[in-house]
């Protein structure tokens, strides 16, 4: 028996964190095998007493060891292995023209495992895997793993696959477990922007990387990452992992080109770039040309798009207390008529799409 905390041999649980509750599995091994590692050891027919002691935070531990004691039963193996998982969840989809997919089974005691594409008996299964046939052989789960692949998944269909196994004492599961993997088709980036020119009237602009996806595993839901063209770092935008993608940029003025991967839960992997200019405009809008129109208008004219308002007093005025000028034709956005006033003074503000205007005691036109 040992004395000291330090002495012990298991941590309960295989973890040492603090916590009020620890809870220990253990597993019966099969007749004629042997386990070490991370947890005691069971055997059949065999009586056992496990010493615990607790430490907390402090340092501070039970010295004398709490004793549980129990016993195994001697009856011989009777129970077929259970097949607990899978490492591909079932219903899981599939990589397109992925013909052949790597997959584990976990048992809960050292077996032989065989597949089929038809629920039959063991014997007759056609395809075997490579299982874990020793005791010391579980993982960290402390269950024993079978590998193997699985072949003929076909694209746009669930595939169905069943799978039995066989103990070392000889016992066959009577009934199948069943996977099922789903085939998927190519995954698309249906639309991606910005595009063209972009303007701005601040030092940085802000945009939308923008991105839609379509077909795939799950009809276009996937995750997407973007980066600056060129760089291998890419990172995952803010809003994604639907059909529709988006990522806030606030950039200088610059030509810049940005490369976007997006990828579904089949593994499917898209890709694409976009390309854009973004402008910063600072400057209210000049007027080119001022005229009368028919002898019954006042027209100007804009070196952009832009709205107009006018005083027939004075320049210090707020450009929503305007009198608002109409485009002719509407959709000449740079083009702006006002009533004519024979002697009128027209005294005329302009702002643009980003609200560029003249100082409050200015005018575009006088």
């Amino acid at each position: 028996a040992t004395t000291l905390y330090t002495d012990m041999q298991y941590y309960v649980g295989e973890s040492n964190y603090y916590a009020y509750n620890h809870t220990q599995t253990m597993r019966l091994p099969a007749p004629d095998t042997s386990t070490a590692g991370t947890s005691p050891i069971l055997k059949n027919d065999g009586s056992m007493t496990m010493y615990l002691r607790c430490q907390d935070a402090n340092g501070n531990y039970n010295v004398d060891a709490y004793a549980v004691s129990f016993c195994v039963d001697k009856g011989p193996d009777t129970t077929p292995p259970i097949i607990e998982e899978f490492s591909i969840p079932s219903g899981s989809f599939v990589q397109y023209k992925r013909d052949s997919v790597p997959l584990e089974v976990y048992v809960n005691e050292p077996a032989q495992c065989k597949w089929s594409i038809q629920s039959k008996n063991y014997e007759t299964m056609e395809n075997t895997m490579q299982c874990a046939s020793e005791s010391v052989e579980v993982n960290a789960d402390l269950v024993y793993a079978c590998k193997g692949n699985v072949t003929g998944v076909k694209d746009r269909a669930d595939n169905t696959y069943y799978f039995r196994c066989k103990d070392l004492a000889g016992n066959v599961n009577v009934a199948s477990k069943e996977l099922v993997l789903k085939g998927s088709q190519p995954l698309d980036i249906f639309s991606l922007g910005p595009n063209g020119t972009i303007a701005g009237s601040t030092d940085v602009v802000k945009i939308d990387l923008v991105a839609t996806t379509s077909n795939g595993a799950e009809d276009g839901k996937s995750i997407c990452a973007f980066a600056p063209s060129g760089q291998k770092d890419f990172a995952k935008m803010f809003e994604t992992d639907a059909i529709s993608h988006k990522q806030t940029l606030t950039i200088p003025a610059g030509n810049y080109n940005y490369s976007i991967r997006c990828i579904d839960a089949g593994g499917n992997l898209a890709e694409s770039s976009t390309s854009f200019i973004v402008n910063v405009d600072k400057q209210s809008p000049k007027v080119t040309r001022a005229y009368r129109f028919n002898s019954e208008a006042l027209r100007i004219v804009t070196d952009e798009n832009a709205e107009c308002v006018y005083s027939l007093t004075t320049c210090n005025f707020k450009f929503k207390e305007g009198i608002a000028m109409i485009h002719s034709p509407v959709e000449n956005l740079d083009s702006h008529l006002a009533e004519w006033k024979d002697n009128a003074v027209y005294h005329v503000k302009c702002s643009d799409a980003h609200d560029n205007e003249p100082d409050p005691n200015a005018c575009s036109l006088v």
